[in-house]
C-alpha cells in the first residue's frame, strides 16, 4: 500500500470516529525511534526513513542512540569475562 493511500484510510478513519487527526507521516518519527532504539543499525533505519545519507537520521535521532551505548560495553564486557 503506498502513502497516499495510508493517509487517506487513516483521514477516513478519524472523520468517522471523531478523534484527534493522525497522520501517516505522524507516525514517521515515533517509527524510526523506535528501530534506533530496538538497537536496528542506523543505515537501515536511515533507508527506511528516505534520508539521503545517514548523518541526517545520526544528526535528528542521535537522543537514542547512547542509550545503545551501555548494551555495546556490556557486550564487549561480556566477551572479555
Amino acid at each position: 500500500m503506498d502513502a497516499d493511500r495510508l493517509t487517506k484510510a487513516f483521514r477516513r478513519l478519524v472523520a468517522s470516529a471523531k478523534v484527534t487527526p493522525i497522520t501517516f507521516h505522524g507516525l514517521r518519527h515515533p517509527h524510526i525511534s523506535h528501530l534506533l532504539m530496538e538497537g536496528f543499525p542506523a543505515k537501515v533505519v536511515s533507508e527506511r526513513a528516505g534520508h539521503a545519507h545517514v548523518n541526517i537520521t545520526l544528526g535528528v535521532y542521535a537522543a537514542y542512540i547512547p542509550s545503545m551505548q551501555t548494551d555495546v560495553a556490556r557486550r564487549i564486557d561480556a566477551w572479555l569475562r
